[in-house]
């Protein structure tokens, strides 16, 4: 992604003279699939600012600008859609608050009587899930629960930025 960031970028006349990826929770992150869980903390937001500084130094000391390199696979990798696919709404628990309609960033949450989802239009981002007061929303599908499964049991280790100056 940050390579893929800095050539979009270079397309529109700008020059990368630093980059950096932070650590955030996922949206996948959850009691049973813990993915990052409580990022970025404060030893993350510490050396975000150390980046920060770091970058101003440069820019202070910069007689010309010098593009650093940035790692990273080109072409990029291509991704499957997943196919159509949204989280599910427990009737039961839900009390149409329309939280899960307001914090969806494709609009494609409308609540009524009921709670209805565009799949097509769904990215899979979960704000719905991480949002819901009640705990209705919820993932089914069984891709979305595997992916998270396996992001938790593969890559649940702590990671660190990693900063390019």
């Amino acid at each position: 992604a940050l390579l893929e960031l800095h050539n979009t970028t270079k397309e529109l006349g700008f020059k990368t003279i630093a980059g950096a990826a932070f650590i955030g929770r996922h949206s996948f992150d959850s009691e049973e699939t813990p993915i990052a869980t409580g990022r970025p903390d404060a030893e993350d937001l510490r050396k975000a600012h150390e980046f920060g500084a770091k970058v101003l130094e440069k820019i202070k000391g910069m007689d010309e600008v010098l593009e650093i390199d940035v790692p990273g696979n080109h072409p990029y990798r291509e991704r499957g859609s997943g196919g159509p696919r949204s989280p599910e709404t427990d009737e039961a628990t839900c009390i149409l608050c329309g939280m899960c309609a307001r914090v969806c960033p494709t609009g494609c949450v409308e609540v009524s009587d009921v709670v209805e989802t565009q799949k097509d239009q769904c990215i899979a981002c979960t704000a719905c899930v991480q949002n819901c007061p009640t705990g209705a929303r919820h993932w089914e599908h069984e891709g979305i629960l595997g992916a998270a499964k396996w992001l938790s049991t593969e890559h649940g280790d702590r990671k660190e930025p990693e900063i390019f100056l």
